[in-house]
This record gives C-alpha cells, sequence and structure tokens, in this order.
C-alpha cells in the first residue's frame, strides 16, 4: 500500500479549482508523469485482435484438453502443472484485455502493470504447460500410448506456442512516452534531462 501512495505523491500534483461550494474551490489530481504509447508496424487496433483472437483460441483449446476424458489427464503431475497454468492464462487474459480496452495513452504504472501481466502470465502458462507436456510423454511411455492421450498433450503443445506467440508479439510491440500536461507546466523532469 506504501508504495502505490509514493507513486501516487510522486506522479500526481494537487490543483485547486474554483467550484460552487463553501470553500469556493475543489481540490483536483492531475497526473504530473510520462504518458506512454504503443506503436505497432501493422497498426495498434490489428495488434489487439491478434492478441484477443489468440488468447480466445488458447481458452477454447485448453477447456477441450482440459475437460477429454483421457488417461493422461489423470497422471497428477500433468494435472497439477495443467491447473496451475490456467493462473498463467488468466493473469495474460487480463493484461491483453487491459491493453485492448486501455485509452489513447496510460500512465507509467498502467504500462508496467499491463506489461508484466501479458509478459510474465505468458511464461508461466509456457513454463507449466512443458511440464504438463513432458509429464504426460512420460506417463505415455510408461502407460501405453493412446490416440486420445496423444491428441490431448497435442492440444497442450498447440496452447503453450500460442502463449509464447503472445509474448512474442507484444514484447516486439514499441512505444514511446511523452510529458503529460501538468509535467511540462510544473517542469517537472527538466532537472533529469539537463543531468
Amino acid at each position: 500500500m506504501s508504495s502505490y501512495r509514493k507513486y501516487f505523491s510522486e506522479n500526481y500534483i494537487a490543483v485547486e479549482e474554483p467550484a460552487n461550494n463553501k470553500k469556493g474551490f475543489r481540490v483536483r489530481y492531475q497526473y504530473a508523469g510520462l504518458w506512454y504509447y504503443w506503436e505497432h508496424r501493422g497498426g495498434v487496433a490489428r495488434l489487439k485482435g491478434m492478441l484477443l483472437a489468440l488468447v480466445a483460441v488458447n481458452w477454447g483449446i485448453f477447456a477441450f484438453c482440459g475437460s477429454s476424458v483421457v488417461r493422461v489427464n489423470y497422471f497428477a503431475v500433468l494435472e497439477v502443472s495443467a491447473l496451475l497454468s490456467v493462473v498463467g492464462l488468466l493473469f495474460e487474459t487480463i493484461g491483453i484485455l487491459q491493453f485492448v480496452f486501455h485509452r489513447k495513452h496510460v500512465t507509467e504504472h498502467s504500462f508496467r502493470d499491463i506489461s508484466d501481466k501479458i509478459k510474465y502470465g505468458s511464461m508461466a502458462q509456457c513454463l507449466l504447460l512443458l511440464v504438463s507436456v513432458v509429464a504426460g510423454l512420460y506417463f505415455l511411455f510408461c502407460a501405453g500410448f493412446s490416440v486420445e492421450s496423444l491428441s490431448v498433450l497435442a492440444g497442450y503443445l498447440v496452447c503453450l506456442a500460442d502463449s509464447a506467440v503472445v509474448c512474442r508479439l507484444y514484447g516486439k510491440t514499441a512505444f514511446h512516452t511523452e510529458k503529460s500536461e501538468m509535467m511540462r507546466q510544473s517542469g517537472i523532469g527538466e532537472k533529469e534531462e539537463r543531468e
């Protein structure tokens, strides 16, 4: 909580505005930091559509594979790692939804939050699904192969590849920063630029 307070006190400035109340003014907090803008060669709107489609496909394939009644899905190591990978997929999805529905520009805090959710969520899902696939292959070598079990493992591999593509696409997305209006007016950041 204190870190958010510190962030707020460093990046927002209280400004008094005239108002019809007892005091005759009201206090409004204005952002005095850098605005972050995303840029993509094919266009940000196209990137948003691709990321939404990829995450929807990931959820669909994962739901199909996870709900399939095959022997390999009952192997404990695969079961636990696949269930834990849902957490990574959830964070990835939340980050993508925040990215898709963001305004034209976002604060540094929001930018870092969105980027971390997408990057670390997809990396966690990739790692945990890799454990699931390796555990599933070990199970199949010990217990015998079946087409259904192999198709489920192939589905998990597709989900892994899907998350890797999401991480790579978002990671290649460029951004630029611009000073907020309040930052320009108050002269914040000019000292750092001179040094």
